[in-house]
């Protein structure tokens, strides 16, 4: 009896010191991944990570491959990383995620299968460890919302406006300014906004506008903005107002390739109330005589407010400026 309690006691010593020796074999075999999106395009996004390596309580070890989740959250990606619905081979370091949605962000979840044999010499195979999170974008999708929100126009420049829709799950946005065929400025910005100066007075100016994600230190770019044809206000040269006849005489300068203007004048501010007076067809005419406003005729005594929109045809669509500016008497 007392042999069988001193046997019973001595299992009892030897499972507890196996338990802590195999406490320290629990433990995953993460070294630093340096996992990392190296890549995306529209429906794509891929990572690259470094392959693990063994712990120190392991005398030899083998990766068999890995397990890549998507989700929109961590968690998710965890779950679906579980799965294997996505794998790589033993000897991957990349992968490319398929079927994303254009301009989306996404958590990723990577786990490696692996056998090893520990140092105190037992086998473990077919063992998982979740081995890194990152997160991921798509490229961007087409800007759109692109349209003129202000500008100023002097004797000899103008200047540009404009704004669109701002975007989830970008860096950034690049826009070009043309003349013409000639490309004037290439610029970027990280709101959705931007304002050029230094333009020259009275030429139409097309805006396109892309957004982009930096990747593994490069841009990569979303499709172009359908574009906009900023066409500039007519800038008003003259306002006079004759006493006798009580009319308003008005000269403006050419915008370049405008078919009509069209007058407006208000009689209670710089930015209300605004009536059209007049709608001039020749191109070539740059001055006329305005009869009355509302219906009533013009005191010399009054303040008049006046801007002139100028419109365009370009490629069969027409393009009129927008309200910017107003000169008064």
């Amino acid at each position: 009896m007392k042999t069988s309690k001193k046997i019973f006691g001595f299992l009892i010593a030897l499972l507890v010191v196996t338990l802590s020796v195999f406490s320290g074999e629990g433990k995953h075999a993460v070294a630093a991944s340096n996992i990392k999106q190296t890549g995306a395009a529209a429906k794509t996004a891929t990572i690259s990570w470094s392959a693990p390596t063994k712990e120190s309580y392991m005398s030899s070890f083998t990766v068999t491959g890995y397990q890549i989740g998507i989700g929109g959250s961590y968690e998710a990606a965890e779950k679906n990383a579980e799965t294997g619905a996505r794998t790589a081979g033993a000897g991957a370091t990349s992968y490319t995620i398929s079927g994303l949605g254009t301009g989306r962000e996404y958590c990723v979840a990577v786990y490696y299968t692996y056998n090893y044999v520990s140092t105190s010499g037992y086998s473990y195979t077919g063992k998982r460890t979740l081995y890194a999170l990152t997160t991921v974008r798509t490229s961007p999708a087409k800007v759109v919302g692109l349209d003129q929100a202000g500008g100023y126009t002097t004797a000899s420049k103008s200047g540009l406006e404009f704004d669109w829709n701002n975007m989830k799950n970008v860096n950034g946005y690049q826009y070009v300014i043309y003349n013409g065929s000639k490309k004037v400025a290439t610029n970027t910005t990280t709101s959705a906004a931007a304002t050029f100066s230094g333009t020259d007075a009275g030429v139409t100016y097309k805006v396109v506008v892309r957004a982009y994600n930096t990747i593994n230190g490069k841009k990569v770019y979303g499709p172009w903005s359908d574009p906009i044809y900023m066409v500039p206000q007519a800038r008003v040269t003259g306002i006079s107002i004759n006493a006798s006849k009580k009319t308003m005489k008005l000269s403006w300068e050419k915008v370049y390739g405008a078919k009509q203007y069209d007058i407006y004048i208000s009689t209670t501010g710089r930015r209300t109330g605004y009536k059209k007076v007049a709608t001039i067809k020749d191109a070539n005419k740059l001055a006329t005589n305005v009869k009355s406003v509302g219906g009533q005729k013009f005191d010399k005594q009054k303040t008049y407010y006046v801007y002139i929109k100028a419109t365009k045809t370009i490629g069969g669509k027409n393009y009129s400026s927008k309200f910017v500016n107003c000169w008064y008497n």
